[in-house]
């Protein structure tokens, strides 16, 4: 038999990442991004689309849209088939379909599988076998997948095979059970007893196994004393199962047989390990099995644990020493692993005056050795030296004179068996505990971060943060290090899209962030600055743009494809990528510095700090991705971890795959060494660098945990010991709950449900609903309450016009849980008239309100991911009844949601700029020319042609037209800077009051109230009062009270006179004075921005007598956001 097994392997190396995660089959998400049924889709969705944009860019192998064709019209029109015939054991094939995708005619929807179309031809030829028949694109070299299953549950797959040329069908043979591919029909009566590359096996602990229930040999209802469950261990990691059993393919390892294991009865296992697997024990898919301490004491299972290990069953033929071998396959070990060697000491490189120690945990290592290096370039090794093993802690260590080794780099050579390749390996192997580098991560720089005041800039010791009394006070500014200055010709062309420019006084960019800050802007977000892997560090290796290239671009139609054509040639080796690709967690992104190798890069990123913080008074928040890995692997090189202690940092599934559902080589927050990672690395940017807080990339994909030893790890920082109040750090990230991590299966994670009253922050995705409309992977035409729902439908709504009245009540009560913090249990009535709680806005159970405390909030419209507020808009307010004003004040209107809400406000770096990406949904590497960012107003990106097709291709058809209008639907200069005035006002007026920064929920149920409420109310009109008047406990020096009325329709609503709100405006107060205005506008109201056409359109009315409630009334113009105050005399 000729096995395609090494072919498809071989050929799945040969693949780019891109190309293997374009041929991925869609992920099972359950997540809340839209708060209704809570149904299982398979679609990844763009908070967790970063499974798209997050390429290893390095050996990305896109074609462009001009090759494209070519590779079609090489293909004939014969129809070709790719036939795969698929056994399963007692012909129990009911349910099973096939889905398919990569280069095939029809890809399959998971819900709509292939099923078998065997003709009696093929029955008779194939008679053991069902047969699919899955059409190619065309005749040309294909890369397909395919994978069996029935539901939810997933049986063999056969994934990236490389279908060669031609005009034949091209047949294979998949069994259940197994991973190898057949090209010719297997015999099954001397198939293999088992698989030991699928590590279906877990070690729990340092004896416990787990075993599948549906592993031969393990049924509850077998004769356990017929049955002998085995472990198999090879040093040269060798084993293969067999017809006859498992056997060593080296001669050398001998007797592979270690110990005969025991049946052990779940109710005896220890709590504290069912705590930690819970997905084992929870499933019921397991029985559990001892290996007994007498066979194998602690030392020799601590030797075993550097070998291939496999577990297999034997049925003992009637009480003979005769055996048939029943099944096999290979065993996780992570458990045993932080059994075992769970660790606390040094890692990384620590140093005295004299010494440099450098240690490394690795306890599967067969062997470590140190290779030292005293250049950063591509020379051979000054020396290699073996490393100690420590068995106690599983390290290896070495020790050096500092001021022989200082400044000087390193790497690890590593041998240890390898999992996923299933043999021992030795690769080349950076520190998981790097500080400084060389250029694009390749070697480890020996250098005292801490203490070397050479990487310090002048009063780094000394320098003071701005001020901070709570993080609902100001807001969050989401900004990427080369937006800020790439195109800025204020910037000195060396520092721009670097750390240095933050330090030009005279940038444009330094002057914006100056001015958004006087008006009460209090932290920049900057996305992620660690070591990524999708950006060339060396400034040779880095292709741009030609300024002849730019010139003909900027001289083409508004929707020309050509534009995408010129970057996408080049985007994967240009110097522009969000970087969601961590290679090394601890050591700043050499591409922003002017120098990559060794410590510039700390020097300018902590001038950079320093920076923001004395010339713009700005805190900073840095973005960190402990969800994944760029790489895994033992022979790529941004594979750090998974090359020291392979298959123990990513988490695993019951097969032993590497988890993928983030993008790509999910991490594992729950083993206990990278936990410590996560919490050793916040501290060290925290003391080593002085950052103000952390957005947590794909956060719910972290154990709660984790993030909570993280935070009191923070917390216990302080001026005086460290350099930093880690009271006055903040937390907080994407909280989406979805995929294997799901209502905690993997164990309670920081998902949006589980963060209350733990003070960690979670994005609040229902208010960009409820303002905007949709879901990121919906129709981009879906309205919401401030995009024209109501009264300015676009062609997508229907004409139903009571369905659109109750979606835009629906929405507004979705605002109204971001404007009362999102807390879930504050008391409101909804547009039924009931009082209820928040946690019930929209629908019951709806689940749209969870936070406890108001700080755990992150209320946005707008994020970096998926097109910007003004691309959103211009989609959804399309009708030709909505004008380019009526747009730009959507755009305020949404602003301004976000703003004046209780919680954390946060912002994406443009929504002050009416900022377009040309109608991008996803620019994670479409380069600078699509993600331009032009403080000066001058430009505006709407309209620079059609965006990259990686992307946006399948909505072509609806955006071309939109920019084919670009100059319909371009703002001005003047508009531009218009809406970055009404932005300062929307700062000014928060800052004005400590009522917009509530504390607790205590405060906001007392003081927050909403009125226009039951079923009789204004649709599109949203009135949400704030008091601090009689009763309440004096926080504001200012006012009284704060009305915020928002009318989201198309025209002026006057003389809004509801009796409970004038009753409770006027039985709060405390001065009856008659001279004194009940309401005004808010004096910062038009004091920035000139609206002085919408403001003489708001009318407070009142009558003299002070006892009479019908005698106040508003009228408040259309799409507008009104703030009135009563101010305290």
């Amino acid at each position: 038999m000729r096995s395609l097994a090494s072919f498809a392997a071989s050929n799945l190396l040969s693949l780019s990442l891109s190309e293997q995660q374009n041929h991925v089959p869609n992920q099972k998400i359950e997540h809340p991004l839209r708060c209704s049924d809570m149904k299982s889709i398979r679609t990844v969705p763009s908070h967790a689309s970063k499974t798209a944009r997050r390429r290893r860019r390095s050996v990305l192998a896109r074609a462009s849209s001009e090759e494209e064709p070519t590779a079609r019209n090489n293909d004939s029109n014969a129809r070709r088939f790719l036939v795969v015939n698929y056994h399963r054991q007692e012909s129990d094939y009911d349910g099973f379909g096939l889905h398919v995708w990569g280069d095939v005619k029809k890809p399959t929807e998971w819900d709509e599988p292939l099923f078998p179309t065997s003709s009696m031809e093929e029955k008779d030829h194939h008679p053991q076998f069902e047969t699919f028949k899955v059409e190619l694109d065309g005749t040309n070299s294909k890369i397909v997948s395919v994978l069996l299953h029935k539901g939810e549950e997933e049986d063999v797959r056969a994934e990236s095979m490389k279908v060669p040329s031609g005009e034949e069908d091209v047949e294979i043979f998949l069994v259940s059970g197994y991973r190898e591919i057949w090209q010719d029909k297997p015999d099954l009566e001397k198939l293999p007893k088992g698989d030991i590359g699928s590590q279906r096996a877990i070690l729990l602990d340092k004896r416990l196994v787990a075993l599948p229930r549906d592993f031969n040999g393990v049924k509850d209802d077998e004769e356990t004393s017929v049955v002998a469950v085995e472990l198999y261990s090879s040093k040269s990691g060798s084993l293969k199962a067999t017809a006859d059993g498992v056997e060593s393919e080296d001669p050398e390892d001998g007797d592979v047989q270690q110990a005969i294991l025991s049946r052990v009865d779940e109710g005896s296992i220890d709590v504290a390990v069912k705590e930690k697997f819970p997905a084992v024990f929870n499933e019921k898919c397991f029985a559990f099995y001892e290996i007994g301490e007498s066979a194998v004491p602690d030392a020799k299972m601590k030797a075993l644990l550097k070998t291939q290990l496999a577990v297999g069953t034997k049925k003992i033929v009637d009480g003979s020493k005769k055996s048939e071998p029943l099944d096999a396959c290979g065993l996780q070990v992570h458990g045993a692993l932080d059994a075992f060697y769970s660790y606390d000491g040094p890692l990384g490189c620590t140093f005295t005056d004299e010494i440099v120690v450098v240690t490394l945990w690795a306890p599967s290592a067969i062997q470590v050795d140190f290779l030292l290096f005293d250049s950063p370039d591509f020379s051979l090794p000054k020396d290699e030296l073996e490393m100690m093993f420590d068995s106690s802690n599983g390290t290896w260590v070495i020790h050096g004179r500092r001021k022989e080794l200082y400044q000087m780099y390193y790497n690890f050579r590593v041998t240890v068996f390898h999992p996923r390749e299933n043999k021992v390996m030795t690769s080349i192997a950076s520190d998981p505990y790097a500080r400084s580098l060389a250029a694009d991560g390749r070697r480890v720089h020996i250098f005292d971060v801490e203490n070397d005041a050479s990487a310090k800039p002048e009063g780094w010791e000394t320098f003071t943060k701005p001020s901070m009394n709570h993080i609902c006070e100001g807001g969050i500014y989401e900004l990427h290090v080369r937006d800020f200055s790439a195109l800025d010709d204020s910037v000195p062309e060396e520092a721009r899209g670097k750390y240095n420019a933050f330090s030009c006084d005279e940038g444009r960019g330094v002057r914006h962030l100056k001015k958004l800050s006087q008006h009460g802007l209090s932290h920049v977000h900057l996305l992620p600055t660690y070591d990524f892997g999708s950006v060339p560090e060396r400034l040779e290796n880095q292709k741009s743009l030609s300024s002849a290239d730019i010139s003909g671009m900027e001289a083409l139609e508004s929707d020309s494809e050509f534009q995408q054509t010129l970057t996408s040639k080049i985007a994967s080796e240009d110097n522009f990528n969000w970087g969601y690709d961590p290679v090394h967690y601890g050591v700043p992104e050499g591409s922003y510095s002017t120098n990559p190798n060794g410590p510039t890069r700390i020097l300018e990123y902590r001038e950079m700090v320093k920076s923001l913080s004395e010339k713009m008074n700005l805190r900073l928040i840095v973005d960190v991705v402990y969800n994944h890995t760029l790489s895994s692997g033992p022979t790529d090189v941004n594979s750090v971890l998974d090359k020291i202690v392979p298959g123990y940092y990513h988490r695993r599934n019951f097969r032993g795959d590497y988890e993928a559902s983030t993008c790509c080589n999910n991490t594992a927050s729950e083993h206990y060494m990278f936990d410590r990672l996560i919490v050793d690395d916040l501290v060290h940017w925290a003391k080593d660098y002085k950052v103000d807080g952390f957005r947590f990339d794909l956060m719910g994909h972290i154990m709660l945990k984790t993030m909570l030893k993280a935070k009191a790890k923070l917390e216990s920082l302080t001026l005086e010991k460290d350099g930093i109040d880690g009271s006055k750090l903040y937390l907080y990230g994407e909280g989406w709950d979805y995929a294997e991590v799901v209502q905690n299966r993997v164990g309670v994670n920081a998902s949006q449900m589980n963060l209350a009253n733990t003070g960690i922050g979670s994005f609040n995705d229902r208010v960009r609903e409820g303002a905007v409309g949709g879901t990121p992977f919906g129709d981009p035409r879906e309205q919401g309450f401030a995009t024209g729902l109501l009264d300015r439908a676009n062609m997508a709504q229907g004409n139903d016009d009571v369905s659109r009245k109750y979606r835009m009540m629906e929405d507004g009560e979705k605002i109204i849980a971001a404007f009362a913090g999102n807390l879930r249990e504050y008391v409101f009535t909804n547009r039924h008239g009931v009082e209820t709680q928040l946690k019930n806005a929209a629908y019951e159970n709806s689940n749209v309100a969870y936070a406890g405390e108001p700080k755990e909030t992150v209320n946005y419209v707008s994020a970096h991911d998926n097109e910007t507020l003004f691309d959103c808009i211009a989609l959804r307010a399309s009708s030709e009844h909505t004008t380019l004003c009526d747009r730009v004040r959507m755009n305020r209107v949404c602003t301004s949601i976000v703003a004046l809400s209780q919680g954390v406000p946060f912002f994406h770096a443009g929504d002050e700029l009416l900022r377009s990406k040309s109608l991008d949904r996803d620019s994670y590497d479409s380069g600078d020319w699509f993600n331009r960012l032009d403080f000066s107003g001058e430009t505006h990106n709407f309209g620079v042609g059609m965006p990259p097709r990686s992307k946006n291709e399948g909505r072509y058809d609806l955006i071309r037209p939109f920019l084919a209008n670009a100059d319909e639907n371009k703002p001005s200069k003047e508009e531009i800077l218009a809406q970055t005035d009404y932005f300062c006002e929307l700062l000014s007026i928060r800052s004005s009051s400590k009522l917009f920064a509530l504390e607790t929920f205590k405060d906001i149920q007392n003081r927050v109230s909403f009125f226009n409420r039951g079923n009789n109310q204004i649709p599109g009109l949203l009135v949400y009062v704030i008091d601090d008047g009689l009763e309440k406990q004096k926080i504001c020096e200012n006012f009284e009270r704060i009305v915020v009325c928002i009318n989201a329709t198309s025209r002026d609503i006057e003389n809004y006179a509801e009796k409970a709100f004038q009753r409770h405006v006027r039985n709060s107060l405390t001065s009856t004075n008659a001279s004194s205005k009940i309401l005004e506008l808010h004096p910062a109201q038009g004091a920035i921005c000139n609206d002085a056409e919408t403001l003489s359109r708001v009318k407070i009315s009142r009558g003299d007598d002070i006892n009479d409630v019908d005698d106040i009334s508003l009228t408040i113009p259309a799409l507008s956001t009104i703030v009135l105050v009563k101010k305290r005399y």
